[in-house]
């Protein structure tokens, strides 16, 4: 089910939460790719409040599996011409 033209709602509030600051760091370093924004934002997510282990480390680590990192990049990055 897609989401705001997303693949689904957890990439949308990725996106929604994390997505100017991704943008403006794949803007600086060329070289990430959508690999690379699961640990960006999975460091954030999980160094930001809660400790790596627990019950809420495995539901944001569960959310984080389903978010569609590919269609999240490729949302984030200007299309090239």
């Amino acid at each position: 089910m897609t989401c705001n033209g997303l693949s689904n709602v957890e990439t949308w509030t990725v996106s929604l939460w994390y997505g100017e600051y991704l943008r403006e760091i794949l803007e600086e370093n060329t070289e990430l790719r959508a690999e690379d924004l699961r640990a960006i934002v999975e460091d954030i997510a999980l160094n930001e409040q809660y400790e790596t282990d627990g019950f809420v480390a495995d539901v944001v680590n569960s959310f984080l599996n389903a978010v569609d990192w590919i269609d999240l990049y490729n949302n984030l990055t200007p299309v090239e011409a």
